[in-house]
């Protein structure tokens, strides 16, 4: 099983940490560790991996939808936001847009690099008490 996971490590520059995660939310091309993402933001980390990508992401592994238009059908949503979401998917290196073409519109399958996400949260009480702005 290949797992991919989201780490809170508050020692991660947020600079740097911040431009691979921004870059990788535009859609270009994975500019993530392998196998990992740290932050050191825990707010950032939330609305990176939020709940609407994660439904996406878990659709994708469980039903291994053969496009990006079947993926929305899935999903019961607009097919330009599930695009969207799975391009910054893909940034994070997390699926594959594979394109292939045939009769009538090109198809956009999108593929499962990795079975599972996990997050590593490490962190310590005086951390989660900053975490939750207490």
């Amino acid at each position: 099983m290949k797992t991919y996971t989201f780490r809170y490590d508050p020692g991660a520059t947020l600079d740097q940490a911040g431009q691979r995660m921004l870059k990788a939310a535009r859609g270009g091309k994975p500019s993530v560790r392998k196998d990992e993402m740290a932050c050191a933001d825990f707010k950032t980390l939330l609305k990176i991996a939020r709940e609407s990508r994660l439904e996406i992401f878990r659709t994708i592994v469980n039903k291994k939808p053969d496009s990006i238009h079947a993926l929305a059908k899935i999903l019961d949503k607009d097919h330009s936001y599930v695009f969207r979401e799975c391009q910054v998917l893909e940034g994070f290196g997390l699926i594959q847009l594979e394109k292939a073409s045939g009769e009538g519109r090109p198809k956009v399958r999108p593929i499962a690099l990795y079975d599972r996400i996990v997050f590593d949260m490490g962190m310590n009480d005086a951390e989660l008490a900053t975490a939750h702005g207490q």
